[in-house]
């Protein structure tokens, strides 16, 4: 009986493939995680930073300043005065406020820059001048727009106590597209109108305050309110609804032996005019408050609902008889904080699998504020060969064909520009397999028939 022959050299290395897919099966065994399936993630009113506004120049009044949107704005919050003029000279009322609106508005990246324009208050009229003479007050300011003309108030016929002198107009602010102009208006702040001055048969009468802005409602546009009655005056005129600030203050009433002073202008936005003063002939005399101006916020950039309330007031008009300072008038105030989106992208940790067979999909999430639709599209680098992301979901799928330890990175970007992303590991193994053979039996000293061998892998 022959001794069997010696193990060939391709019988070794088949033993060698056999232990070798042994290995690599246990290894992958061991370090294979199931495919990750995060779902998609963009919450309505996900959280954002506010970042506050860069303003090209420092916003003044009559001037245009500008501010441009960082990537990721998906609203702005603005907070916008007009300008409230001043009271007239010789006991006049206290200055008008101008209207001051608070709103969320849908500005973002796509719609470019912005400007802002501050409404500027007129002064009040000065408490000098002959008997018997009109003294005005200043006209509203030109800012966005600006404030009818002041009150006039004339001395009194006899001149035993002087001058007095009407309150002057608010001037209203506008934030705007735009960068050298108002392309679109955005939020329109109406100015104050001025509390008419007063001068009347007693040094103790006072003027009516001025009216303020708009104080209240959620209407796009809607008035200011009346202003104040002074002593025996008569309550000022509110202001209108929408307009360019086209009205007039009021005059003061004449009759017997005065005239105390008029109302004052009104406010920029359709403010109303200002009432009358009232005449002296029992003692006291005062003139009635300027009314305020309207606002508005337009409808197609407004998110949520807009509050209203007063804004800062314009001077205080003061002095004694043919003498006296008018109230000055102020200027509006504007606050603009961009919301960006705080978009992410969260890592599906690092990923392994057998090249050959279709992964599980897993799915990127890209957490994200989607006010205004804001959304997101996905991109990938460094994926295995045979898989692919779609842009719209953020699925990777496919079929792994090469073997990698490849280094991932998904890029998530919004649509305002703001880029987030998130890098993993994805490992992709080969398998080896070896055709098996059922039991072999030969004769020694005869040549057995060819066994062929095969394998094949993965890849």
């Amino acid at each position: 009986m022959t001794a069997p022959a010696a193990p060939t050299t391709t019988l070794r290395t088949i033993v060698r493939s056999v232990l070798a897919l042994v290995v690599t099966m246990a290894a992958a065994a061991v370090g294979m995680t199931a495919a990750l399936v995060v779902a998609p993630s963009s919450p309505a009113g996900a959280s954002t930073t506010g970042v506050a506004a860069t303003w090209s120049t420092t916003p003044a009044c009559n001037a245009y300043s500008t501010a441009t949107p960082p990537a990721g704005a998906v609203s702005a919050t603005v907070v916008l005065s007009g300008g409230g003029g001043g009271g007239g000279a010789g006991k006049g009322g206290n200055g008008g406020s101008g209207g001051q609106v608070t709103a969320t508005v849908l500005l973002t990246h796509a719609t470019g820059a912005v400007s802002v324009d501050l409404g500027c208050g007129g002064g009040g009229g000065n408490g000098t001048g002959s008997c018997n003479s009109t003294v005005n007050g200043g006209s509203g300011g030109a800012g966005y727009l600006a404030g009818a003309g002041g009150g006039s108030a004339r001395a009194m016929t006899a001149c035993l106590y002087g001058a007095a002198a009407g309150g002057g107009g608010g001037g209203a602010s506008g934030l705007c597209l735009g960068t050298t102009g108002c392309t679109t208006e955005v939020v329109v702040a109406g100015g104050g109108g001025a509390g008419g001055g007063a001068w009347g048969c007693v040094t103790t009468a006072t003027g009516g305050g001025g009216g303020s802005g708009q104080s209240g409602g959620t209407a796009a546009t809607s008035a200011g309110t009346a202003g104040s009655a002074g002593d025996n005056g008569g309550p000022g005129s509110a202001g209108a609804a929408g307009g360019t600030g086209a009205s007039s203050g009021g005059s003061s009433s004449s009759g017997n032996e005065s005239n105390s002073g008029g109302g004052g202008g009104g406010g920029g936005r359709g403010g109303g005019g200002g009432g009358n003063g009232s005449y002296c002939t029992s003692g006291t005399a005062a003139a009635s408050g300027g009314g305020g101006g309207g606002s508005l916020v337009t409808s197609s950039y407004l998110s949520g609902s807009a509050a209203y309330a007063a804004g800062s007031g314009g001077g205080n008009g003061y002095g004694s008889r043919n003498s006296g300072t008018a109230g000055a008038g102020t200027v509006g105030s504007v606050s603009l904080t961009w919301n960006v989106d705080n978009l992410s992208v969260t890592s599906p940790g690092n990923q392994t699998n057998v090249s050959g067979t279709a992964i599980s999909t897993l799915t990127i999430a890209a957490p994200h504020d989607t006010t205004g639709g804001n959304g997101v599209t996905f991109a990938a680098t460094g994926l295995p060969a045979g898989l692919s992301i779609n842009a719209s979901t953020g699925a990777i799928t496919g079929t792994p064909t090469t073997a990698c330890a490849c280094a991932v990175t998904v890029t998530a970007t919004d649509s305002q520009a703001l880029t987030a992303q998130a890098s993993f590991t994805w490992t992709i193994t080969n398998t080896v397999t070896v055709a098996s053979h059922v039991n072999q039996t030969s004769v020694s000293g005869s040549a057995i028939t060819t066994l062929t061998n095969s394998a094949t892998d993965t890849q």
